[in-house]
């Protein structure tokens, strides 16, 4: 008896069981994309006399794929104004440096290679 359960078991387990596939069928972009920068750097050089400085920076961007070819992207970032010695002329002035904004809407178009590398081309629009 137990040895006939058993092979029923085993008949069903064997005939019902379906393909496992630990990765994607066909890799490419996910649906939702969301990048997040936490830290970065900006830099002001100077010219005629200007003073140079850095600021931290920090930002993100949203990316929707359309379908596996297309895709719209909106980037976000900014730069935080820190207090710093910044020279004027022959005087050092400690002053905080300005803030920045900056954001951009893309169009990405994806090449579909059928690989895990997915190379891509956007195109922009900045204000």
């Amino acid at each position: 008896m137990k040895r006939s359960l058993a092979l029923v078991i085993a008949s069903v387990a064997i005939i019902g069981a379906h393909r496992a596939s630990a990765q994607d069928i066909a890799p490419g972009p996910g649906t939702l994309e969301v990048t997040v920068t936490p830290g970065g750097g900006t830099f002001f050089t100077s010219k005629n006399g200007a003073p140079k400085f850095g600021d931290y920076t920090l930002g993100g961007a949203t990316t929707y794929n359309i379908n596996r070819v297309v895709g719209i992207e909106g980037e976000v970032g900014g730069s935080v104004g820190v207090a710093q010695d910044l020279a004027f002329g022959g005087s050092t002035s400690n002053l905080k440096t300005p803030n920045t904004l900056t954001y951009t809407g893309n169009l990405v178009v994806s090449a579909p290679t059928h690989t895990s590398v997915v190379p891509y081309v956007t195109a922009g629009v900045v204000d």
